[in-house]
């Protein structure tokens, strides 16, 4: 778990998915947005195409919610229609013993440096066989797929990686952890290493996009 840090004073409205910052200076007191990951992506126009799709961000979000009552044994009753996802929750467990959360989900991570903000599903111990034996830190996106066949996660990459280094500048880890995508499927679970090294520098370009747009507006 993480310590008091500058990001304790950002504010997240979920249903505007905006993150806020009370300010006072000469003009004032005021809320100042500070853009959150998600929302550079998606003003780049490389965000995943789920985005948009109601019904998959809601199936994503309470599939969200089981994954870390599970995993904080904490979990109690659950929708049923979640059963047939839970045989690959409890496998994954059961193979890659995340064990320690460093940050909880809703947990904001923010880099000063760069002036943006975000929550990442999970930061912790883990030992993913397919990454390595050894335990090791690891950021780790959560995906629930309807079928066997999952979908593509275009922006993961660009995305954990913005996580990553913002973890490291508030010194909840000391080095970038390893990273990876669980894909969720009915009966069974995947991983996805996120090793594209051209990702932190084409979420860095999102975020000059998003400056260039506020100083031409």
């Amino acid at each position: 778990m993480t310590g008091k840090s500058e990001s304790d004073a950002i504010q997240f409205d979920p249903e505007a998915h905006k993150y806020t910052r009370k300010v006072l200076d000469s003009k004032g007191s005021y809320q100042r947005e500070i853009p959150g990951v998600t929302s550079l992506l998606a003003g780049a126009g490389i965000s995943s195409p789920f985005l948009n799709d109601e019904r998959a961000r809601d199936f994503g979000t309470k599939g969200h919610k089981i994954v870390r009552l599970f995993l904080m044994d904490d979990l109690g009753s659950y929708d049923p229609a979640f059963e047939p996802w839970m045989e690959g929750l409890r496998q994954f467990r059961k193979d890659c013993n995340p064990n320690k959360w460093l940050c909880l989900d809703d947990t904001i991570v923010h880099s000063e440096k760069y002036g943006y903000c975000g929550m990442p599903d999970y930061l912790g111990r883990a030992t993913i066989v397919q990454m390595g034996r050894k335990e090791a830190d690891y950021l780790l996106d959560w995906k629930f797929w309807a079928s066997a066949t999952r979908g593509q996660v275009d922006d993961a990459d660009i995305q954990s990686s913005a996580y990553a280094k913002a973890a490291v500048e508030m010194r909840i880890v000391t080095t970038l952890p390893r990273r990876a995508v669980v894909h969720f499927v009915p009966g069974t679970y995947h991983i996805e290493p996120l090793t594209d090294p051209s990702a932190w520098p084409t979420f860095l370009s999102a975020l000059n996009i998003r400056r260039w747009k506020e100083r031409h507006r």
